[in-house]
């Protein structure tokens, strides 16, 4: 009998023996991870590292739930012992407020008082849905800034924290915000974390009372206006830029893409158009973001090259006078991105990859598909007007697609001026590269040493910090020659990317393209070859596995698992070039019917003995011959990986 609850983590897929100890247990650690103690556990014990950042536990359902989402699971991080705290966000920056104490004031007797609309980060909660729910309040005043870690608990608590929160009644001594005779000046930092309604509607008022007895002799008040501004990709790449993805900015989250520099021209991929790196001086042809084809879209399939980014700075924009006078500009110091206007709003802001979506381009006129692009360089680019004015129509509009043409890591600056004047700036760091240095590679072509050979250390623009610690490989199928391997992978890799990938990828390469495109039967023999060199490059790789492969692929992957122990979670077979009968002999259909749908209509009215898969039954036992079929040569893959099979239901399978 279930005790009660509906869902076990465990620290193991379901695949593999699993011991019902807990993660912690003191005598014989296991691999179940209950609820932690109200106290929480160490990072450690989860298998976190400086270097390990993300952790893969695996949930069992063992009772359905009574209603849609009632299940629930909340991941808490305590960065020490002492308090509940406010995470540090790499180079981030509050707003710095000065508090000062004249002389001849003595700092020793001194109490001060300290009034403005709080919100205790100590008395943050969460909803049935994970998401944070702020207590009221608009404002928060810190001992440290932004980018260090800070302690929720007040400076004033037995367990004294970096929280600066509005003051007992009778105040608190001057010494304990470090005031000293020496010190008279404390410099604090503000943080909004909710927007004005109006224009200086945030109040801080500090008081000095020179001790007990006496009423107050100095006291000073400043007002804040708290606005919403900043420069907000899809991090998750959801279709959706939302909270999550805010929140994300506000932590300075590097923005990681890649060089357009395959070669779309149309709605459909047709030959080596994606193979990366073209251009440049490689090839004759020019690339996406190069002249003639730079100045627009090329196509529906140069979409996915872009990513869109909100401009959240229509409530910044409402709170300004519309007169005429405040323009809205970026800049990019190495002028290594191309954007798109869009009437899109952060809600839809993924949209432009899965539907036709209208109204853009500098007139929005324009199809997203066709519409054309502007240059963001070092000099300021002032945003179309009619752009602007979409935002402060509405302040959920204001979405740019966004590409890359050269390398870089320098940010991009946001800026709004007001008759020439800077009044607010915002950056979003940048990494962008080569599509190929976001992943690994595995090259197994004769010539790999002289044409991109392998990568198997961690990718230089996505490390492996930031990824689940999981890789999805793939192999490419038959007649794919070495530059077309490239395009093979990164394609599929930004595909995936753009859908969400979360896990590690790696690309590779063999020969599958030997004589003409009759000798298959010469890449099948590669296939075989290959497969003993692959199996022990992907088993040395530390981390759970999932395995695609297309069309002869499948043939390479059948022998690497069956033949080499290749050693996979997960196996996606995509229109695989391989009989069914052998992987499972159940599967052989040898009636002679219509029905049976394995039949070509060409060989109706043939005895199924004339059929090839029936051939080798025309020999006796000792006749080599005899041994020349498919049947179960890969039967032991069913029992080393969960094997899904996709096909097409025609020659569709030809396009891939």
């Amino acid at each position: 009998m279930l005790p009660p609850g509906s869902l076990r983590l465990w620290t193991r897929d379901g695949s593999t023996p699993r011991c019902a100890n807990a993660l912690w247990h003191t005598a014989a650690p296991g691999d179940y991870l209950p609820p932690t103690p109200a106290s929480g556990i160490p990072a450690a014990l989860l298998g976190f590292t400086n270097g390990v950042r993300s952790v893969t536990c695996y949930a069992e359902a063992v009772r359905p739930s009574d209603e849609q989402g009632d299940i629930r699971i909340v991941f808490e991080v305590q960065p020490d012992e002492r308090a509940s705290v406010s995470a540090a966000s790499a180079g981030v920056s509050f707003v710095p407020v000065i508090f000062e104490i004249p002389e001849p004031i003595a700092t020793a007797t001194a109490l001060v008082k300290l009034s403005y609309p709080a919100s205790d980060p100590g008395a943050v909660t969460t909803n049935a849905a994970g998401g944070y729910v702020l207590p009221p309040g608009s404002l928060r005043l810190w001992a440290r800034d932004g980018s260090t870690p800070r302690c929720a608990n007040p400076v004033w608590h037995a367990s004294p924290g970096d929280y600066l929160p509005p003051t007992p009644d009778g105040g608190i001594p001057a010494a304990l915000l470090g005031f000293t005779n020496a010190v008279r000046s404390v410099t604090c930092y503000a943080e909004a974390v909710r927007p004005s309604d109006e224009q200086g509607d945030i109040r801080i008022v500090f008081e000095v009372q020179p001790d007990e007895r006496a009423s107050v002799s100095a006291a000073d008040a400043v007002r804040l206006t708290a606005v919403r501004f900043g420069l907000v990709p899809d991090y998750d790449r959801d279709g959706v830029i939302d909270c999550h993805d805010e929140a994300q900015a506000a932590t300075n989250r590097i923005m990681r893409w890649w060089i357009n520099d395959d070669d779309n021209g149309t709605d459909i991929s047709e030959g080596d158009n994606d193979v990366p790196g073209q251009g440049h001086g490689l090839t004759l042809v020019s690339n996406d973001t190069q002249w003639p084809d730079s100045a627009t879209v090329d196509g529906r399939c140069d979409l996915l090259d872009f990513f869109p980014l909100w401009l959240d700075v229509g409530n910044l924009l409402a709170m300004l006078p519309q007169d005429g006078t405040t323009t809205v500009c970026l800049r990019q110091e190495d002028g290594a991105l191309r954007a798109v206007y869009t009437d899109l709003r952060a809600a839809d802001a993924g949209s432009y990859l899965v539907s036709a979506v209208a109204n853009c381009g500098p007139d929005f006129a324009q199809a997203t598909h066709e519409a054309r692009t502007f240059l963001i360089d070092a000099a300021d680019v002032v945003l179309s007007p009619a752009f602007v004015n979409r935002i402060v129509a509405d302040p959920r509009k204001g979405v740019l697609l966004v590409e890359g043409c050269a390398e870089t890591q320098k940010p991009l600056v946001l800026e709004v001026l007001r008759d020439g004047v800077r009044i607010m700036v915002v950056e979003l760091p940048l990494s962008v590269s080569g599509v190929e240095d976001m992943y690994r590679w595995i090259n197994l072509r004769p010539d790999a040493a002289n044409y991109f050979p392998s990568r198997s250390n961690a990718p230089p623009n996505r490390p492996d910090g930031e990824c689940m610690d999981k890789t999805v490989f793939l192999a490419h199928g038959f007649l794919v020659s070495k530059e077309g391997a490239r395009g093979w992978a990164s394609e599929c890799f930004k595909r995936l990317y753009q859908s969400g990938l979360a896990a590690k990828f790696c690309g590779m390469s063999w020969r599958a393209d030997a004589g003409t495109s009759a000798d298959y039967y010469l890449n099948v023999q590669n296939a075989r070859d290959t497969a003993a060199q692959l199996a022990p490059i992907v088993n040395a790789m530390p981390c759970e596995k999932v395995w695609m492969a297309h069309s002869l692929g499948n043939m390479l992957s059948g022998y690497a698992i069956a033949d080499h122990g290749m050693n996979v979670g997960k196996y996606f077979a995509l229109n695989a070039a391989v009989a069914s009968e052998a992987y499972d002999i159940a599967t052989v259909d040898e009636t002679e019917s219509a029905m049976n749908h394995m039949r070509h209509a060409n060989w109706a009215g043939y005895s199924n003995r004339t059929w090839a898969s029936s051939w080798f039954k025309l020999f006796p036992s000792g006749d080599d011959r005899a041994r020349l079929t498919w049947r179960n040569r890969f039967t032991n893959v069913l029992d080393r990986t969960q094997l899904y099979n996709f096909w097409s239901s025609g020659t569709a399978c030809a396009s891939w």
